[in-house]
């Protein structure tokens, strides 16, 4: 009896000492719980931090994109620039400043009466406004430069050129009409004194 209820005793704290069946699988089932929730926060933080990154790289792709785009434009443009300057020539500068000048005294000469010479104040915007109307031929050396490029390139060289090209022969022509109304201003004060030294002469 006493051998038996030792044995008991030894038992029970045997029991004691030891992990159940139970507490180790439900040690385990919690373990395996944690481990888990880390695991998804971790492949959660990895898998925001991978589409930042994708984000970042396709917004910094997007952006050297239209940087270049925009580069690509300034340099087509400033060669049409360049060319419509140089295609302007000091002939063509001749041209149009002397038709600013000589257009204004044919038509005065055209509608005034013999007595009197008067050069009506729209004659001399004829050729200013016809700088900015006629429309801008490109010399065939340009054309052929254009047929091995792009619409997208053709269009673009195209505005900036005409733009150009109007732009010069209106400061030209500008110009020569303020000559012009210099040298009509500058014949009237001659011709008043003329006639003032012949009348007070006689």
């Amino acid at each position: 009896m006493i051998y038996e209820s030792s044995l008991r005793t030894k038992q029970k704290s045997y029991n004691l000492g030891i992990p159940s069946k139970k507490f180790e699988e439900s040690y385990h089932a919690l373990q395996n719980y944690y481990f888990t929730i880390i695991n998804n926060l971790f492949m959660k933080k990895a898998v925001t931090i991978l589409l930042l990154i994708i984000f970042q790289s396709s917004v910094f792709g997007q952006e050297q994109s239209l940087v270049q785009e925009e580069q690509n434009l300034i340099k087509i443009q400033e060669q049409a620039i360049m060319d419509a300057k140089a295609d302007f020539t000091t002939l063509k500068k001749l041209q149009w400043g002397f038709a600013a000048i000589a257009v204004p005294f044919g038509i005065s000469a055209l509608i005034s009466e013999r007595e009197e010479f008067n050069i009506p104040l729209p004659a001399w915007l004829i050729i200013p406004v016809a700088s900015r109307v006629v429309p801008v031929k490109l010399p065939k050396s340009r054309i052929t430069e254009l047929t091995a490029r792009n619409d997208e390139y053709r269009k673009i060289y195209l505005r900036a050129y005409e733009k150009t090209a109007k732009k010069e022969r209106f400061n030209i022509s500008s110009k020569g009409c303020c000559v012009g109304i210099g040298v009509a201003t500058a014949a009237v004060l001659i011709l008043v004194w003329a006639l003032r030294v012949a009348f007070s002469t006689g």
